[in-house]
C-alpha cells in the first residue's frame, strides 16, 4: 500500500466513528454527526466500463430525505451525470468502493470505476482541514471541513472526441443544462470543459462546530462563549502567551445546538485561544479574544464605596433636593468610567455648563461629553444644552457633532420628554437610563462603549 492509499485510509478512519448507523457497534460509543452523503459524478464510456471523470461526496449532519436514491441527471450510451443524497449507511458504501477502484458498485446500468483497466494509480492527498466553499455550499452554516482529493488518469482521450456531442445534447436534453460548464455548476463539480485533463474526485465532512460571540464580563471575571454545534465537540483554551492548553468542560444542551460556558478569567491574564475540536476530525473553529485589562478606578470605587451605596444615593435618593448631590454624582459615574471629568457645579457662572468630560486614547481617539444635570422639567435644561454646546463648538473651534450632549434627569422622563431631546439631537439620561449607565460603569464599559450607549439613547425614543 502506498503513502498516498493511505491518505485515503486517514480520511475513513477519522470519520467512521462519525457516521451514523442502525446497528451501532457494541464495544464502541459512537458519536453519530454524519447521516447523509451529498453524492454527484460524472463518468465516460471506456470500452465496456464506465470510467471516472470527475466527481464530489460531501458528509453532512442534515437527515437524509426519505426517498433518497442516486439518479442519472443525464445519461447516453458514451457519457453518464450521476446525483443524489444518500443515508449515512451509503457513506460505508462509498468509502470501501474508493479504496477498491470504484466509485459506484451495484447499480443495474452504472458501475464506475476510478481508473481504465490498467491506468496506473489513483493519488490521493490529505486529508486536511480548510475553509467550506461556499461557492459550492452557499447554504452550509459551517465554516470547515475535513477534505481529501484524489486524481488520476488524463481522460483528455476520452473526452475530446466528444466534447462536441455532449455540449450538443446537453443543451438539447430536458431539463436543459449549458453544456458541460452548466452540469458541473448543476452537480456543484469544480471543473470545466477547458481545464478537465485528469479524472479527480473530492470527498468532504462538514465540522459542525462554530463560536458564535465571546464577551468578558469584568463584574465576574469570566469570559461567556456562546457556539453552534451537532454532537459534543472538544472546547479548549489557552490563555497567551504561555499557559497550558486545557479542556472546557461543558454542559450539552440537547434542545439547541447553540451552547454557552462561562470560563473564569485568571489574574492578569490579558488574551485568550478557544478552540472547537471533533478530536480526529480536525479542528473545527479557532478565535483568539483580547480580555479588557481589570479597572483600578473599579477597584478604587468598591473599596471606597462597597456596592456603591453612596453613589446611588447620590443618583437616586428622591427626598434629597440638593442639586449639587445628583451633579456630583452624574460626575463621579463619569470618572469612575473612565473620564477626566470637570465638574463645574451649583456655585459656577451662568453661562458655564454642570460638566465637562474627556477621554483620550494613547492613539488619540477622543470621548467628549457636554452634560447637564435637573432634578426634573427636563425642557429648559434641554434648550441651554443646546446653546451651551453650539457655544463651545465655536468658542473652541471644534466640530459640533464631536461634542456628545447628555442631559441627566433624576426623575423618569416622559416619551414627550424623550422626544423632544432626539429632535434637538440631544441624549437625555433619565433615572431609569442612568440606573442602566452605573451597572454599565461598573461592569467595567469603557468610555468609547460608554459614549456608543449614550448615542445609541439619543436615536430611540
Amino acid at each position: 500500500m502506498t503513502d498516498r492509499q493511505n491518505s485515503l485510509d486517514d480520511f475513513v478512519n477519522r470519520v467512521d466513528h462519525f457516521i451514523g448507523r442502525s446497528a451501532p457497534s457494541d464495544f464502541v460509543r459512537r458519536i453519530e454527526l454524519y447521516h447523509s452523503l451529498e453524492f454527484s459524478c460524472m463518468a465516460a464510456k471506456s470500452g465496456s466500463a464506465w470510467v471516472l471523470i470527475a466527481g464530489r461526496a460531501a458528509l453532512s449532519t442534515e437527515p437524509c430525505a426519505s426517498n433518497s436514491s442516486l439518479l442519472p441527471a443525464y445519461s447516453n450510451n458514451e457519457f453518464v451525470a450521476l446525483s443524489g443524497s444518500l443515508s449515512a449507511p451509503v457513506i460505508e458504501d462509498l468509502l470501501n468502493n474508493l479504496k477498491n477502484s470504484e466509485v459506484v458498485a451495484g447499480l443495474p446500468r452504472y458501475n464506475v470505476r476510478l481508473l481504465p483497466e490498467g491506468a496506473g494509480e489513483f493519488i490521493w492527498q490529505g486529508p486536511v482541514v480548510r475553509p467550506v466553499d461556499k461557492s459550492l455550499y452557499p447554504w452550509s452554516r459551517w465554516k470547515s471541513e475535513l477534505w481529501i482529493h484524489g486524481s488520476g488518469a488524463n481522460i483528455s482521450s476520452l473526452l475530446a472526441p466528444r466534447w462536441d456531442q455532449i455540449d450538443d445534447q446537453l443543451l438539447r436534453n430536458s431539463p436543459r443544462f449549458n453544456g458541460f460548464n452548466g452540469l458541473c455548476t448543476k452537480l456543484r463539480i469544480p471543473a470545466c470543459r477547458d481545464h478537465v485533463t485528469q479524472s479527480f474526485f473530492n470527498i468532504s465532512a462538514e465540522l459542525p462546530a462554530q463560536f458564535v460571540s465571546i464577551d468578558d464580563d469584568r463584574k465576574e471575571h469570566t469570559l461567556e462563549v456562546d457556539f453552534e454545534c451537532v454532537g459534543t465537540p472538544l472546547l479548549m483554551r489557552q490563555w497567551l502567551p504561555d499557559g497550558d492548553l486545557d479542556l472546557v468542560e461543558w454542559q450539552h444542551d440537547p434542545e439547541t445546538n447553540r451552547q454557552h460556558v462561562s470560563i473564569e478569567i485568571p489574574p492578569a491574564s490579558a488574551e485568550v485561544e478557544l478552540m472547537l475540536s471533533f478530536d480526529v476530525l480536525g479542528l473545527a473553529d479557532a478565535l483568539r479574544y483580547r480580555v479588557a485589562p481589570e479597572s483600578t478606578l473599579l477597584r478604587i470605587a468598591e473599596y471606597f464605596d462597597p456596592q456603591q451605596t453612596r453613589l446611588q444615593e447620590f443618583l437616586n435618593k428622591k427626598t434629597d433636593a440638593d442639586a449639587n448631590a445628583f451633579e456630583l454624582g452624574a460626575a463621579r459615574l463619569l470618572s469612575t468610567g473612565g473620564f477626566v471629568v470637570q465638574w463645574f457645579g451649583k456655585a459656577s457662572k451662568e453661562a458655564l455648563p454642570d460638566i465637562v468630560a474627556l477621554w483620550r486614547s494613547p492613539r488619540g481617539e477622543e470621548q467628549l461629553v457636554l452634560a447637564e444635570c435637573t432634578m426634573r422639567d427636563p425642557s429648559r435644561k434641554l434648550t441651554d444644552l443646546f446653546h451651551r454646546r453650539k457655544a463651545m463648538s465655536e468658542g473652541m473651534g471644534i466640530a459640533v457633532d464631536r461634542i456628545l450632549p447628555v442631559l441627566f434627569l433624576r426623575t423618569n422622563a416622559t416619551n414627550l420628554d424623550f422626544k423632544a431631546a432626539a429632535e434637538q439631537g440631544m441624549v437625555l439620561c433619565d433615572a431609569g437610563r442612568l440606573n442602566e449607565l452605573r451597572e454599565r460603569v461598573m461592569s467595567g464599559h469603557t468610555p468609547p462603549e460608554i459614549c456608543a450607549t449614550l448615542r445609541a439613547w439619543a436615536r430611540s425614543v
